[in-house]
C-alpha cells in the first residue's frame, strides 16, 4: 500500500499536519515515523514528522488523502507513559485492544510484555450512612465494564461505566477493561449511630443479603482497626477499612 498523500496529526483541528510521502507498506508490514518535529525524510530513509507528542499524552490520528476521514486514532490521547514504555494494540481473541508494554518492539507485532491496566477507583472500601458517588478511571481511557453483585464482569451482565456510580446500599464494586485485571471495592452502608460509634476495640460489621440461619453464601465482613491520634476505631467518612467475604 502506498501511504504517500495520508496524513499524521496531533490536533483535531488540523488533520493535515504532516503528510506521507511516497512511501509502501507492505502486506503485515511495519513503519516507524520519528515524532521528532523536524519534518524530513523519503523513500528509503527515516520518515520524521513535523510535530512532537507530549509525554504528558496527546491526541494522534491517521488521516485519508480526502483530510477529513480519520482511519484510525488514539482518542482520547495516547496517554502519559513511563520510561521504555509503549502503548498499542494487540490482539485478544477476535479482537483488538489497546494496552501499555513494558518492552517496545519497533518493526514487530505488538504481544509481549504487556502491563496490566487495573481500573482506578475515586474512594476506597468504605463505611457510608445515605448515598456515595464513586467515579472510575484508567490511565488509557480505555471502556470499563463492570458490576455491583459481587459476580465477575462479563459481556452479558456488566454496565459500561460513563458516568460516577451513586451508590445506595451496601455494593461489592467490580471493575475490569478488556484483557485487564478485576479491580475490587466494597462499600458498606451503615446507620448514623454506627457511623458515629467509637471504640477502643476493633469493629466488625457483619451482613449477610440472606435469611438469618439459611446461607453463608454472600456473606460480607468489614473489619476497622484502632487508628489515629487518638487509637480509636471509628466510621470516619472517606477513611478506608480491611474487607473479607
Amino acid at each position: 500500500m502506498d501511504l504517500g498523500g495520508h496524513f499524521l496529526a496531533d490536533n483535531r483541528d488540523d488533520l493535515n499536519k504532516w503528510e506521507f510521502p511516497t512511501v509502501e507498506l507492505a502486506a503485515d508490514g511495519y513503519l516507524i515515523i520519528f515524532a521528532s518535529g523536524k519534518d524530513r525524510g523519503g523513500a528509503g530513509s527515516a520518515l520524521h514528522a513535523n510535530f512532537q507528542l507530549r509525554n504528558g499524552g496527546e491526541f494522534l490520528a491517521l488521516v485519508d488523502p480526502d483530510k477529513t476521514t480519520i482511519l484510525d486514532q488514539f482518542d482520547p490521547e495516547i496517554p502519559q507513559l513511563d520510561e521504555d514504555e509503549s502503548y498499542g494494540v494487540r490482539a485478544s481473541g477476535n479482537l483488538w485492544v489497546l494496552n501499555f508494554f513494558s518492552a517496545p518492539t519497533p518493526n514487530a507485532a505488538n504481544g509481549s510484555g504487556k502491563v496490566a491496566e487495573a481500573v482506578e477507583f475515586s474512594v476506597s472500601g468504605q463505611a457510608f450512612t445515605d448515598t456515595l458517588e464513586v467515579a472510575l478511571s484508567t490511565r488509557s481511557g480505555s471502556k470499563i465494564s463492570f458490576t455491583t453483585d459481587g459476580n465477575r464482569p462479563t459481556l452479558f451482565n456488566s454496565t459500561s461505566y460513563t458516568a460516577p456510580i451513586l451508590l445506595t446500599e451496601t455494593t461489592i464494586l467490580i471493575t475490569q477493561i478488556t484483557g485487564g485485571p478485576l479491580t475490587q471495592e466494597v462499600f458498606f452502608q451503615v446507620t448514623s449511630e454506627l457511623a458515629s460509634a467509637s471504640s477502643n476495640l476493633p469493629l466488625v460489621i457483619v451482613q449477610n443479603p440472606g435469611a438469618i440461619g439459611t446461607t453463608y453464601d454472600g456473606m460480607l465482613l468489614a473489619i476497622k482497626r484502632p487508628s489515629g491520634d487518638e487509637n480509636r476505631t471509628q466510621f470516619n467518612a472517606n477513611e478506608p477499612f480491611s474487607l473479607t467475604d
